[in-house]
């Protein structure tokens, strides 16, 4: 079953999280069906020059964890904020029921 999120995104692993405990948390808070979805939904706006990586984030002082999708980018600066912010409203509002605070996009330069 997750052969598929494989083939769209990179897991980033450190020194507190594996690609297993990401695994885990997709599932664990039923994030699958987003996530198969998110990669066309994300290159409609930023195009076809990106990278996909998933990287769980944790606070424990705030007892709170959270995957993020980081969308690997060429661009930066005015632009890039213009595009996240076309993305959030094009999609994000759209799912961000479905995600709660479990699922969140950022991005960066490549």
């Amino acid at each position: 079953m997750f052969d598929e999120i494989e083939k769209l995104y990179k897991f980033n692993e450190d020194e507190w999280h594996t690609k297993e405990d990401i695994i885990n948390f997709i599932q664990d808070n039923d994030l699958y069906d987003v996530l198969i979805n998110a990669p066309a939904n994300i290159r409609e706006v930023f195009g076809d020059d990106i990278r996909l990586v998933l990287e769980l984030l944790t606070d424990p002082e705030e007892d709170w964890t959270e995957l993020f999708i980081k969308i690997k980018t060429k661009y930066s600066g005015k632009k890039v904020v213009e595009l996240e912010d076309k993305l959030f409203y094009k999609w994000w509002v759209t799912i961000m029921h479905e995600v709660g605070d479990n699922l969140n996009f950022t991005s960066e330069p490549l």
